[in-house]
C-alpha cells in the first residue's frame, strides 16, 4: 500500500480548511494541522515498533484518527505505548516552539486531546485502565456515555462559542456511529477468544459471556460445571 492512500481526508477536515481560508485563519490552521500530524506521528511509529499494521489516517478538524490493523484482544502494555506516544510526541514539539501563541495552541490541542471523547487519547487511555476492573462490553457502553457528557460539560462551560458547537457535532456523530458497532465489537471479541488461544496471565471467574474481560482469561461456572472459556465460546460459534 503507498503512504499518500493511507491518509483520509473526513468531511469536516474539508469544510474547517475552507472556513479557515474564507475567515483569514489559514495560517493557524496548518499549524494546528502539522501539530495534528506530529502527534499522529508518534501513534504511528509505536505501533509499527509493536507490529501493528496502519490501515488508514483519519484527518479531522482538531486531530487526527489512526486504524490499526490489529486484534481487539491485544496486549495492555502494546496499546497503553501506542496510545500515550502521541502526546509525549506533542509534548517534544513544545521544545520546538518559540512563539507564545502556537505553545498556546499546541497546549491547548494537548490537553483537548486527553479528554475522555471518543476517539481521542484520552478515551483510549479511560478503557484501558477500565477494562482491567469491568468487563468488555461494560466498558464500551460506559466510556461512549461519559463522552457524551463530557461533550455536554463543554457546551455548559463554553455556550456561546461557535467552534464548541461544530466539535460537538462532529464527535457526537462519531460516538454515536461507534454505539452502532457495539454488538459487531463484543462479537469480534469473542469470535477472536474463540478463534485464536489468546491467554492472560489474571483469571476470572464468571457466569456469563457479557462478564468477560478485555486483559483476563475466563472460567465459567454455568449449571454448577465448571467449563473453560473455548467451551463455551465453542457452544456459541460451532453451531451450524
Amino acid at each position: 500500500m503507498k503512504v499518500i492512500n493511507i491518509f483520509k481526508l473526513s468531511i469536516p477536515f474539508i469544510l474547517s480548511f475552507i472556513i479557515s481560508i474564507l475567515i483569514g485563519q489559514f495560517k493557524i490552521f496548518i499549524f494546528l494541522l502539522s501539530i495534528t500530524l506530529f502527534h499522529e506521528l508518534g501513534h504511528i511509529i509505536m505501533g509499527l515498533i509493536v507490529k501493528y499494521k496502519v490501515e488508514k489516517v483519519i484527518i479531522l478538524p482538531l486531530g487526527a484518527l489512526t486504524i490499526f490493523n490489529k486484534k481487539i484482544n491485544s496486549n495492555i502494555i502494546k496499546e497503553l505505548l501506542v496510545t500515550i506516544m502521541g502526546p509525549i510526541f506533542q509534548i517534544i514539539l513544545f521544545f520546538f516552539i518559540n512563539q507564545d501563541k502556537y505553545i498556546y495552541y499546541n497546549l491547548y490541542l494537548l490537553i483537548f486531546n486527553l479528554l475522555p471523547i471518543y476517539p481521542l487519547d484520552g478515551y483510549k487511555l479511560l478503557q484501558i485502565f477500565l477494562y482491567n476492573v469491568i468487563p468488555f462490553n461494560k466498558v464500551n457502553i460506559i466510556t461512549l456515555l461519559i463522552s457524551i457528557l463530557v461533550l455536554i460539560l463543554l457546551l455548559i462551560l463554553r455556550p456561546t462559542s461557535i467552534i464548541i458547537y461544530f466539535i460537538f457535532i462532529i464527535f457526537l456523530y462519531q460516538i454515536l456511529k461507534e454505539y452502532k458497532n457495539i454488538k459487531y465489537i463484543f462479537n469480534k471479541f469473542l469470535f477472536e477468544r474463540y478463534l485464536y488461544n489468546i491467554k492472560f496471565k489474571k483469571n476470572k471467574l464468571i457466569l456469563k459471556k457479557e462478564d468477560m474481560y478485555k486483559y483476563k482469561s475466563h472460567t465459567f461456572i454455568i449449571n454448577n460445571l465448571i467449563k473453560n472459556e473455548k467451551e463455551i465460546l465453542a457452544e456459541m460459534f460451532d453451531k451450524p
